[in-house]
């Protein structure tokens, strides 16, 4: 059984942060909470961060600030991080980058690479104190082996219900969709024309606090537009929200506004234009139960 961690210090360097990507085979049931019929918190916020190198960190400081600031309660989920990065020396610099950048003084990391661990008691007990979780970038994969399922999930996402924040950035805002978006050289369920890949049915869902949605993150850099509406079109009941490199949202019951520097696309099979991606640009807003733009 892996040792469980719970170390007080900060968040993942932008520099690590990278994406492996899963999806879900036809008819395979997306993770939603079935007993919320909004789309995101009805009480909370998600802030879901694109990736890439932000010096200034836009998205860290307003989910800080959201999360209560200086009296904020916040837990940073380091799984996505390999075992050999996560040294003494990387905990005390992080812990110094929330003190100091974001003014959050009580932070306690988690990590947990065991299913076991990560459902238990012990483990998710710091969750239920917290007004804030962050889920770093790195291997979205460590995040659904180890916590798919189990009381970890449901544990952050009653965070939220209950008035806190739950961000991530790069693989830790995918895994907050209902809907994985994978590929895998071997062949799967659907091929991509762009790479000639295919969607691997061997990773499936993500923890769903944002209901019937796939998020992609590094949208632009990875050129990936027409991958995501291949996707959606394939998947209909879901939307696709593409997001680019220091480029968030911050999703509130029903909308999310766009900030950063980037933009985002969403992509909905249902509406007219049917593959085409809705450009949305900083300080714009997005129904997601009405699938529109907020003018």
């Amino acid at each position: 059984m892996t040792k469980l961690k719970s170390v007080s210090t900060a968040s993942v360097l932008p520099g690590l942060l990278f994406v492996l990507i899963f999806l879900l085979e036809p008819g395979t049931r997306v993770q939603s909470s079935s007993a919320r019929v909004t789309v995101g918190p009805a009480n909370g916020w998600l802030v879901l961060d694109g990736g890439g190198i932000d010096r200034e960190n836009e998205a860290g400081h307003k989910f800080a600030a959201l999360a209560g600031g200086i009296n904020a309660r916040v837990v940073v989920v380091v799984t996505p991080i390999d075992l050999d990065v996560l040294t003494p020396d990387f905990f005390t610099k992080y812990r110094q980058v929330w003190e100091t950048e974001y003014g959050v003084p009580n932070v306690t990391f988690m990590d947990a690479r065991d299913r076991l661990v990560a459902d238990t008691e012990e483990f998710v007990a710091p969750l239920r104190k917290a007004t804030g979780v962050w889920i770093c970038g790195g291997h979205l994969t460590n995040l659904v082996k180890a916590y798919l399922n189990t009381k970890i999930v449901r544990e952050i996402e009653a965070v939220a219900e209950r008035g806190g924040v739950v961000g991530g950035a790069s693989a830790g805002a995918m895994i907050q969709g209902s809907f994985l978006i994978s590929v895998t050289k071997s062949p799967g369920a659907m091929r991509f024309s762009r790479t000639g890949m295919f969607l691997d049915p061997a990773k499936l869902v993500g923890f769903g606090i944002l209901k019937d949605t796939a998020v992609y993150p590094h949208l632009s850099a990875r050129k990936a537009q027409k991958d995501v509406a291949e996707v959606i079109a394939h998947y209909p009941e879901l939307l696709g929200i593409g997001i680019d490199e220091r480029t968030f949202i911050i999703v509130h019951n029903d909308q999310f506004e766009v900030m950063g520097a980037g933009h985002v696309e969403v992509f909905d099979a249902k509406t007219p234009s049917g593959k085409k991606g809705i450009s949305l640009f900083p300080g714009q807003r997005f129904d997601l139960k009405k699938r529109t733009v907020i003018s």
